[in-house]
């Protein structure tokens, strides 16, 4: 009976206490709306609040419970960083979507900058902070601000010069907006990897358009400047650069002109004029047999129409080097001729040796591929040689060869359609 009658007493007392302590917190409670209006706003995280807004416990407990000095200490930090954002607006934006980024989602915020509001986002934002979030911003020492003024910077470069390899980025990892500082930083290689296969594979596909026009004129320039030459055309393959760094088959068309042909395969079958050419390759090879100089002269003047065209000299690539093993001086002695035409006239050139040493920072419109004795698959190799190479801009190419290798296909076809010429050639006559 004392035991309850005790019980009863304290619990009495208790609720005294907690009744006098309501009164109290009441007081307080009115005080700090009055005078702290916003700050309780930004307590409380609502659009507005009055003396008889209804508040819960625990907000009515976190405003009491605030020292009249904190909310001076409180108003005091939202005017210095107010002041510290007008000299450091990135610096400030930044720190504020790092630590706070849905800061715009907080419901005095959007009363803030709602519509017909004067204040700018970035006040509105500061002046949506707590108390313990500005101090945060606050303790921020000259040596952060700095370091994160680097970071700023670093993350603007990627920003600025991998625009679209940042888009890359984006569809490759399925993001639903753009990646954020933290991924910029993280992924940086990537993306700078990303940006150069975007280039690359633009300029690819600007290339094989003027290709494909160049070689329209390539063909008309052969027949009106070396109308003697033979001429086939290919669809070279090569390996197309995606923008997202993966490659696919694609190919390029190629005019190959030429001054003489032969062809290794189904000799018994061939021309005699054909094998006897096939039979003189060693001879070329030991310079002891030679094409007369005006074959070259009609290079050099499909050369110069080319120069004509583009306004442009264009770069003759020598090719000096095949599977048969010819010794370079070779290569110099059947070029020799046409290398001097193109020094008297200041044409650039260069041997498929040396074509490492090219500066290319000079952009070619126009390479003509110039080889003495050439397969198809050497002229596949040639011509993504020079693709490969000038990476900045790729030019146009065109292909002459001395002595065309004519492939097992070719030549068969060749074969075929002689014979037929024959035979109808032979019915004519009988008939």
């Amino acid at each position: 009976m004392v035991l309850l009658l005790l019980i009863f007493t304290v619990c009495g007392i208790l609720l005294i206490f907690f009744k006098k302590l309501s009164r109290s917190e009441n007081v307080m409670l009115s005080k700090a709306i009055l005078n702290h209006n916003q700050l309780v706003c930004a307590l409380t995280q609502k659009a507005f609040v009055g003396q008889h807004t209804a508040l819960t416990e625990d907000e009515e407990r976190r405003i009491v419970t605030m020292a009249e000095a904190d909310w001076n200490e409180w108003d005091n930090l939202i005017t210095e960083m107010h002041k510290f954002y007008s000299s450091n607006p990135f610096l400030v934006n930044d720190f504020l979507k790092d630590y706070f980024p849905n800061i715009q989602d907080r419901t005095l915020y959007k009363k803030l900058t709602s519509n017909g509001s004067k204040m700018s986002k970035n006040e509105a934002a500061i002046r949506s902070l707590s108390f313990d979030e500005i101090k945060v911003l606050d303790s921020m020492t000259e040596d952060d601000w700095n370091k994160r003024k680097a970071r700023l910077t670093k993350i603007n470069n990627i920003i600025n010069h991998n625009a679209d390899g940042i888009k890359t980025y984006k569809e490759i990892k399925k993001l639903s907006s753009g990646p954020n500082n933290t991924l910029l930083l993280r992924d940086q290689n990537l993306i700078e990897h990303l940006q150069k296969c975007y280039v690359i594979s633009k300029q690819q596909d600007d290339w094989l358009k003027r290709q494909e026009s160049f070689c329209a004129k390539y063909r008309s320039t052969i027949t009106e400047c070396n109308s003697n030459a033979g001429c086939y055309t290919y669809d070279v393959p090569f390996n197309k650069i995606r923008k997202d760094g993966t490659s696919t088959k694609s190919k390029f068309k190629i005019w190959q002109s030429f001054s003489d042909s032969y062809s290794p395969y189904h000799l018994e079958e061939q021309s005699d004029s054909m094998v006897n050419t096939y039979g003189e390759l060693d001879d070329f090879k030991n310079r002891q047999r030679y094409y007369y100089e005006y074959i070259y002269e009609r290079i050099f003047h499909v050369i110069q129409k080319i120069e004509e065209d583009n306004e442009e000299k264009p770069l003759v690539v020598f090719i000096n080097n095949c599977p048969f093993e010819w010794a370079k001086e070779t290569y110099d002695y059947h070029y020799n001729h046409l290398k001097s035409l193109l020094d008297d006239y200041d044409f650039p050139y260069v041997n498929i040796d040396r074509l490492y040493l090219l500066d290319t920072s000079t952009n070619y419109k126009t390479v003509i591929i110039v080889d003495f004795i050439t397969s198809n698959d050497e002229l596949y190799t040639n011509c993504n040689l020079i693709v490969s190479f000038f990476k900045d801009f790729i030019p146009t190419i065109g292909y002459h060869t001395i002595l065309k290798e004519y492939s097992d296909t070719e030549v068969k076809e060749i074969i075929d359609n002689e014979r037929n010429n024959r035979d109808t050639s032979s019915c004519s006559n009988e008939y």
